[in-house]
């Protein structure tokens, strides 16, 4: 499937001065502030949930049957009916005992281990 895209994982940032178009943003207290605090009434928000409708739907109008989605957040798809998709991820360290403790620590440090929602999917038990 060569020049074909498997997967997405869609974002961006969105910028947002909070005292843009006001009249305290030229203010010199904001001015003063702003020299200590850069980031001072600014946000910085990620945005996925319009991108990622945007890409289903448009998969839908080509023709796309299948839909993956990365892991966590578990709970709205559970509620979506999606299925349990085993992914294999294989870390390997430079230092053969830093492997070693990594083999010991990393099954019981997994965020998915811990996450509720997880164990209501009906093929959970078979990943494990």
């Amino acid at each position: 499937m060569a020049g074909h895209v498997l997967a997405v994982q869609p974002y961006f940032l969105l910028d947002q001065d909070l005292l843009e178009g006001l009249k305290f943003e030229r203010s010199p207290l904001v001015a003063r502030i702003r020299s200590y605090y850069p980031h001072f009434l600014k946000l910085c928000t990620l945005m996925l949930g319009y991108i990622s409708r945007d890409i289903i739907n448009w998969a839908m109008i080509h023709g796309y049957k299948r839909f993956r989605s990365s892991g966590l957040n578990y709970d709205p798809k559970l509620h979506l009916g999606h299925r349990l998709d085993p992914i294999d991820l294989y870390v390997r360290h430079v230092s053969p005992l830093a492997n070693w403790v990594m083999g010991l620590v990393l099954p019981w440090i997994v965020p998915a281990r811990y996450d509720t929602a997880l164990r209501k999917f009906p093929d959970y038990r078979q990943l494990w």
